[in-house]
C-alpha cells in the first residue's frame, strides 16, 4: 500500500524520528598483502629496466600482466642474518624478509655467498571491489624499485637499508588483477644503482588497500506476484521492490545508480524529470520499502534462461547494494 504524507503531519514527525534512528554506515572491506613464500623471485631477468627511473613510467616486461613467471623460484624467508654484513632495516611491515636463494647460495647462515645481490620478486592479487584507498610500506636492505602493474610506484636509492613510511600507492591499482612487483639490490652508495660486494639483502612489503564493500538486501520483483513472470518483449515496466530492514533505510538510496539486469530506472515527468520509484509498505514490517519501476525493453542480462535477476546500486554514502530473487521468463524473442 502506498503511503501518502500530505495530510497527516503526525505521521511525517515520527517518519523523520524513524529515519534519525537508523543508522547507516559506509561498508569497507581491508585487503592485507604482505612478503613471505608465496612471492615469485628470480635473480636474473633479460630487462632490469631503468635505474634511476622516472616515478609513474612504464617498467620492463617482468613487472606487467602478460610476464609468465611460472619458472620463477618461490621466494625464501629470510630468518637469520650475519652480523658483519651490517644493520637490516627494521621491517616495520609485519610481513617477512623475503629473497631469491638460487639452489648455490646459501641464503639463511653465516657462510658467504649469502645468496645473491639482485633480487626480482612478484606477487598477484585479486581486487574485486572498488578502491577507497591503498597503502604500502617497504622495509629493504638496501635499495630498490617498486611496480605496481608494470609502472614505476617508488623507489629508494639511498645506498643503505631503510623503511618507508606509507606510501599511497592508489592510483597503480584498479578492481580485478594486480602485479606488485619489486627490484632490490645491495645498494653500493647513495644515488647509486650499482650494487655492493656482499650479499645480505632482504626486501619486506606490507600492502593495505581498504575496498568498497556490498551490503546484500532482499528484494521483491513484483512485489505480489508468485511466479515472477517477465515478458522481455513488453514495452512496460517490471516493478521491484527494495526491502527496508534494520540495516537499510531505503531513503538513502541513490535511485539514479540503480540498475536491474542492466535496466536503469524509468524516468518520469518533463519539466522536471525523475526516477519512477515509490516508498511503499511491501512486506507489513516496520521498515519502509521502495519500489522503483525498470524499462523492460532495457533488460539486456536475462533471457529465456534465467531463473534469478539482480538489482544493484549505491547509497548516497557511495556503499554498493545488491539483492537477488526468482523470476520466470515468459518471452524472449520479440518479432
Amino acid at each position: 500500500m502506498k503511503k501518502d504524507y500530505r495530510n497527516t503531519g503526525k505521521r511525517f514527525i515520527s517518519l523523520c524520528i524513524a529515519l534519525y534512528l537508523v543508522p547507516v554506515y559506509t561498508l569497507a572491506e581491508t585487503i592485507e598483502v604482505v612478503s613471505d613464500d608465496s612471492w615469485r623471485s628470480t635473480d636474473n631477468v633479460a630487462n632490469v629496466g631503468a635505474c634511476p627511473g622516472v616515478v609513474g613510467s612504464p617498467g620492463p616486461a617482468w613487472t606487467e600482466h602478460s610476464f609468465d613467471d611460472s619458472a620463477w623460484r618461490f621466494a625464501t624467508i629470510m630468518d637469520q642474518v650475519p652480523p658483519w654484513f651490517g644493520v637490516p632495516p627494521n621491517n616495520v611491515t609485519g610481513g617477512f624478509y623475503i629473497w631469491d636463494c638460487p639452489p648455490l647460495s646459501i641464503c639463511n647462515g653465516t657462510s658467504i655467498p649469502y645468496g645473491p645481490l639482485r633480487a626480482y620478486l612478484r606477487k598477484a592479487i585479486t581486487i574485486d571491489n572498488d578502491i577507497i584507498s591503498a597503502q604500502v610500506e617497504l622495509s629493504v636492505d638496501d635499495d630498490y624499485q617498486l611496480y605496481i602493474n608494470g609502472v614505476l610506484a617508488h623507489q629508494d636509492l639511498s645506498g643503505g637499508a631503510s623503511d618507508t613510511p606509507w606510501l599511497d600507492v592508489s592510483s597503480y591499482l584498479n578492481v580485478g588483477n594486480n602485479i606488485i612487483a619489486i627490484h632490490a639490490w645491495d645498494g653500493g652508495g647513495v644515488g647509486s644503482c650499482t650494487t655492493y660486494e656482499r650479499g645480505a639483502n632482504q626486501a619486506a612489503l606490507k600492502l593495505l588497500v581498504e575496498t568498497k564493500d556490498t551490503l546484500n538486501v532482499d528484494i521483491d520483483i513484483k512485489p505480489g506476484s508468485d511466479p515472477n513472470s517477465i515478458n522481455l518483449c513488453s514495452k512496460g515496466t517490471v516493478p521491484v521492490a527494495i526491502l527496508g530492514s534494520d540495516l537499510l533505510s531505503v531513503y538513502d538510496i541513490d535511485t539514479s545508480t540503480l540498475s536491474f539486469a542492466d535496466a536503469g530506472v524509468k524516468m518520469a515527468g518533463k519539466k522536471d524529470p525523475h526516477s519512477l520509484c515509490s516508498v511503499e509498505e511491501v512486506n507489513a514490517d516496520v521498515y519502509d520499502d521502495l519500489v522503483c519501476h525498470f524499462v523492460t525493453f532495457d533488460i539486456a542480462a536475462l533471457d529465456g534462461s534465467s531463473t534469478t535477476a539482480t538489482v544493484s546500486g549505491e547509497l548516497f554514502s557511495g556503499t554498493s547494494i545488491e539483492g537477488e530473487d526468482s523470476v520466470r521468463i515468459v518471452k524472449d524473442t520479440c518479432k
